[in-house]
């Protein structure tokens, strides 16, 4: 029989412990006063997890990309998996990292029970997991003029030019030295 001793970050009164000796995990039921851990908030009867080998509490989360193939998400030295329910230690700090043709746009956070309402998160790109939820990293593909488009509205500014300075617009043409000529003078 293994003695242990830790200090639990879930409060004064936990109730019920539970160690699951293949994941490392200490399940923790707190019946007693509403604790004060960041983003931790939770009623009576909420049962906590601390990761063991790092004695942190976890959060169960699930990563989503969207749209999917856009991207990663990197949390720490590892890559998220996506729409699997993990957990991670508080906090963890994830960035996304979009694929060729996409970029950055938003996070969004829905509760594990209603993924229906999600939230945006105001964020630069990089995410602190404090809680558990649902995270999704947003990609979208940037803007980019067609060359329809540039020539559009390079002729339009040309034009626009001529227009209010009056000016006649002419093209040179390169001249090509004598030595360089394609055919031979008689």
């Amino acid at each position: 029989m293994m003695l242990w001793s830790v200090t639990s970050p879930v409060g004064q009164s936990p109730w019920k412990v539970a160690y699951d000796e293949f994941r490392h995990m200490i399940y923790v039921l707190h019946i007693g006063k509403i604790i004060t851990v960041p983003r931790l908030h939770a009623p009576l009867g909420t049962v906590y997890v601390i990761n063991g080998s790092s004695d942190r509490v976890a959060a169960g989360v699930i990563f989503n990309i969207h749209p999917a193939n856009s991207g990663k998400i990197i949390c720490g030295n590892w890559t998220a998996l996506t729409n699997t329910y993990v957990y991670v230690d508080t906090p963890t700090n994830c960035t996304p990292q979009h694929n060729k043709d996409f970029e950055f746009n938003t996070w969004t956070e829905s509760p594990l029970m209603n993924r229906n309402s999600s939230t945006p998160l105001n964020s630069s790109g990089n995410l602190k997991i404090n809680g558990s939820g649902v995270f999704t990293v947003n990609f979208k593909q940037p803007h980019h003029l067609s060359s329809d488009d540039l020539f559009k509205y390079l002729t339009g500014a040309i034009a626009a030019g001529v227009g209010i300075n009056g000016a006649i617009l002419t093209v040179p043409t390169p001249s090509v030295p004598t030595s360089k000529r394609m055919y031979k003078d008689d």
